[in-house]
């Protein structure tokens, strides 16, 4: 028996599934096959829209156009608003929770502002083609087939429009014949790559979209559409069944479209004797409103506020117009393109796309079915409208409002009851950071290892030079911070771990020696190292202007970013501010050094400054009067972790310093040998290894 491509794409899914799980991270590499068929998916997209619009529009008459224009609108309009609506709803269903993550370098991406000008009017409609803005193209479309329909030697180039449209739906059909393998490429690398509770957070989404396909299609469009015609519920429920089951399946819209309209026009040949002109009418609206984007298709916009959720980053109600009026025109086009323009515009990560490609393989399908009854609804509406045949009888009307409404309200009550019990949504990620232990391969030797919590009281002045001492005493003194997360902090068990942690214990066991820690405090860093307390501060000191007069650096072995730290509710605001270059009236946190406070003062007019000791201070003191603190964006997100109701905001334009290793002033030995040490280790991407862990919270897992 030879399967289908439903049944295909299915067994590239479960395999996707069992090789992800087994192969880990290792998976990863299977994300280049996934890219180059989603890009082999988008390379027909806008073609194919543009002359299908194009060729709709301009087979129609003038006077065709303003009846169905008219009517076709009217409950086209009336769809769009509902599924609209719901996409604004929904959100609510989703259960109260605090999140944190975290660095990512998607915290520090640059983000044009939305030129609406350019994202609508098509000034030119080649480079809105070539870069994928998919308003433009449909504006310039629809004009140029508004043009089309008044000419009158239209046929000829009509029937090319048509022979050019069928010829890219054959190359997409080529294309589609992949996607099993696709498939099997995507779910690989994201079950590979994706920690388990990311895929346990997509089901909130996808149970959204379930709800949302059910609801919307059975509970409202067909209920409405049974109480302003002809037809019953239970015979409108009945002759949607094929079509819908049939998109479902093969996860294509376009290929029911016959299908549709045979079962339209069956419907009114059962209840009408004169039925031919409203099936002419099916025939003729079906087709000219497939192109739009229909409910199931606008459902894809309901992953933005899932997103904004997932990462703790709420849309604002003033938000949702441009999201919605943006998302409805780039959904002319794929979902595939527009959802990462419409992450970039509320400004959310990136790299949540990934879990909309996951997730789509379910939803999609969900679309589709409700995309079958959205097509049903408006035609058949703008058939009856155009001959007459709608029935408006007050009782039907308000029984199948309140009916709407029960629906509406007891479904959405039971979705929020269900995700709040079914998703761990108590905050737990403050114990993944204190749970931290080395990303070394193997764990370091305590015998070799002493951390001290104070300086000894025994210890003199260093005699001898620090590199000498190293090699004859065969003892290795690193400094370090102990509150200054994720470079060097005490874990949960009372070990001292970190990035920098992990660096000096690698450098001792290449020496072959062993390691001692000491506590320094920034103020007395210079005092210290001077005096010979140790012989490296090795916690990520900032690499400042004034302390070269105080110390000498080791070449850079990282750049960290300036930012703010915030309470998550006025996220907004310092974004507001960042872009206005305002921060009149607010007081702001420095530490450290009054350095500091001066490159704080030029990166943000207008604020006033304060000292504190730590961030931990900021964070825990609840001080009404101060509104942020400068900080680091890589360190700041690894206390946010601790504190989830604080959020980092990078300060724009980017500010990056550089961090290093300090030792006493002059000590050129010393530095030079640490610089060499850490070309080796950039080399062989230890350090990288180290940064994946303590700044981006990668955990290596191993084969499953």
């Amino acid at each position: 028996m030879r399967l289908s491509l439903a049944s295909w794409i299915l067994i590239g899914l479960l395999l996707g599934v069992g090789f992800g799980l087994y192969a880990g991270e290792s998976a990863g590499v299977l994300s280049v096959v996934g890219d180059a068929f989603i890009g082999l998916l988008q390379m027909t997209v806008l073609p194919y829209i543009a002359f299908a619009i194009i060729a709709s529009i301009g087979k129609l008459s003038t006077d065709k156009v303003k009846q169905f224009g008219l009517y076709a609108g009217i409950f086209l309009l009336t769809s769009v608003t509902i599924t609209l609506a719901a996409i604004i709803l929904l959100p609510l269903c989703l259960p109260a929770r605090e999140s944190a993550s975290f660095f990512s370098t998607s915290m520090l991406e640059d983000r044009a502002p939305v030129d609406f000008l350019n994202l609508f009017i098509p000034s030119n409609p080649f480079f809105a083609l070539a870069n994928n803005i998919v308003p433009a193209v449909v504006l310039f479309c629809i004009a140029l087939g508004a043009a089309i329909m008044a000419l009158k030697d239209k046929k000829v180039f009509l029937e090319q429009l048509d022979f050019l449209t069928t010829a890219l739906a054959r190359i997409n059909h080529y294309m589609v014949k992949l996607t099993p393998i696709g498939v099997f490429a995507i779910v690989a690398s994201m079950v590979g790559t994706t920690e388990l509770e990311e895929l346990i957070q997509i089901k909130a989404y996808i149970v959204l979209n379930l709800v949302a396909s059910v609801v919307l299609g059975y509970g409202v469009l067909l209920v409405l559409l049974a109480s302003i015609t002809p037809f019953s519920y239970r015979e409108l429920f009945s002759a949607s069944r094929a079509p819908v089951l049939t998109a479902l399946v093969t996860g294509k819209v376009l290929i029911v479209l016959p299908m549709l309209i045979e079962t339209a026009e069956g419907l009114f040949a059962r209840h009408f004797s004169d039925h031919e002109e409203a099936a002419s009418h099916v025939r003729a609206v079906t087709p000219l409103i497939y192109p739009f984007p229909h409910a199931g298709k606008l459902l894809a916009l309901l992953f933005v506020p899932f997103a904004a959720w997932f990462v703790d980053i709420p849309i604002s109600l003033e938000q949702y117009p441009a999201l919605l009026g943006s998302g409805y025109f780039s959904l002319f086009g794929s979902p595939l393109v527009a959802m990462p323009f419409l992450l970039d515009m509320l400004q959310l990560p990136a790299d949540m796309f990934h879990l909309f490609m996951v997730s789509g393989i379910l939803t999609s399908r969900l679309g589709d079915m409700l995309g079958v009854i959205h097509l049903l609804f408006v035609s058949l509406l703008t058939a009856a409208a155009l001959t007459h045949k709608l029935q408006f009888e007050f009782r039907r009307i308000v029984r199948a409002v309140a009916l709407i409404l029960a629906i509406v309200v007891v479904t959405g009550l039971g979705t929020r009851a269900y995700l709040s019990v079914s998703l761990e949504t108590e905050y737990n990620k403050d114990e993944i950071i204190r749970n931290m232990h080395s990303s070394l391969h193997s764990v370091p030797d305590s015998a070799r290892v002493l951390v001290h919590l104070s300086v000894p009281d025994d210890w003199g002045p260093l005699e001898t030079s620090a590199m000498h001492r190293i090699s004859t005493k065969g003892v290795l003194r690193v400094g370090y911070h102990p509150d200054n997360l994720p470079m060097t902090f005490f874990n949960s068990s009372e070990e001292l771990v970190g990035y920098d942690v992990d660096m000096a214990n690698a450098l001792a066991r290449q020496l072959g020696c062993r390691l001692e820690f000491v506590p320094f405090e920034f103020a007395t860093l210079a005092d210290q190292l001077r005096r010979g307390d140790f012989d490296v501060a090795m916690s990520g000191i900032a690499k400042l202007p004034g302390r070269l007069t105080q110390l000498t650096f080791a070449e850079p072995y990282m750049h960290v970013t300036a930012a703010l730290v915030v309470k998550d509710h006025r996220r907004k605001e310092f974004m507001r501010r960042m872009d206005d270059l305002d921060f009149r009236e607010t007081q702001i946190a420095v530490a450290r050094s009054a350095e500091i406070s001066k490159i704080a003062a030029s990166l943000l007019p207008g604020a006033e400054f304060v000292q504190t000791t730590s961030l931990r201070k900021f964070c825990e003191s609840d001080d009404p009067d101060i509104d942020a603190m400068v900080w680091t964006a890589e360190s700041g997100a690894a206390w946010t972790l601790l504190y989830p109701e604080f959020c980092v905001v990078p300060i724009r334009p980017l500010y990056r310093v550089p961090v290093g290793w300090a030792v006493a002033l002059g000590n050129h030995d010393l530095t030079g040998f640490l610089s060499q040490w850490l070309s080796i280790m950039q080399s062989t991407g230890a350090d990288q290894r180290m940064y994946d862990h303590w700044i981006l919270g990668k955990v290596p897992r191993r084969n499953r």
